[in-house]
């Protein structure tokens, strides 16, 4: 189990904020390339299917992406080259929001779902990975991404707010509910206060 241990902790997400700009997307591969990302999921790509392809270059081997609507949305999964698995797209959302795919590495088979949630909270959006997810019980998986919400406001944001139900907060509950999940940051960080941007 340790090489599919290993490949969680070459997992990364990033909300690039549109990599539109062939400057900003070489940066983004270079820095990719160095963290040593074996599987990275992009959110709010920004791009079209001509340019989401552009993005199989250098230390990409494979790209799975879910469109940009205009300029709204996009995700997309990059996968290294020397990756030592295999990978298939099962699903990619028409809206841009979510792509699944089928990862196999070492004979552990997983189902990775790389999401950009809707701003403002859409509850239909959440039940519809909860649907999907479902649907796929036969394998582990893991989500992640950019799901516009936090999951305790108190921990979550900069300034703290009191906690109290609103909508920013609905989302993250009623899936770690919903598919009996695990915030794998927040067992590691119980307390710590932390974002990226």
């Amino acid at each position: 189990f340790y090489p599919v241990v290993r490949l969680f902790s070459r997992i990364i997400s990033w909300n690039v904020c549109g990599i539109t700009s062939p400057i900003k997307q070489s940066k983004i591969l270079q820095s990719l390339q160095h963290h040593k990302g074996q599987i990275v999921c992009l959110q709010e790509t920004k791009l079209s299917a001509r340019e989401s392809e552009k993005l199989k270059q250098s230390w990409v081997g494979s790209v799975h992406y879910s469109l940009a609507q205009g300029r709204k949305g996009g995700v997309a999964i990059l996968v290294y080259k020397q990756f030592q698995g295999t990978e298939t797209c099962l699903q990619s959302d028409l809206g841009g929001r979510y792509v699944l795919a089928r990862v196999t590495t070492h004979s552990y088979t997983f189902l990775l779902l790389a999401v950009y949630a809707p701003t403002p909270y859409e509850h239909s959006f959440f039940q519809t990975l909860v649907k999907l997810c479902s649907a796929h019980k036969d394998s582990p998986f893991v989500l992640v991404g950019n799901f516009n919400q936090v999951a305790d406001p108190s921990l979550n944001r900069s300034p703290a707010l009191a906690p109290r139900p609103q909508k920013h907060t609905l989302g993250i509950p009623f899936l770690l509910s919903a598919l009996d999940l695990v915030d794998a940051w927040w067992l590691l960080h119980p307390f710590e206060r932390d974002y990226t941007h």
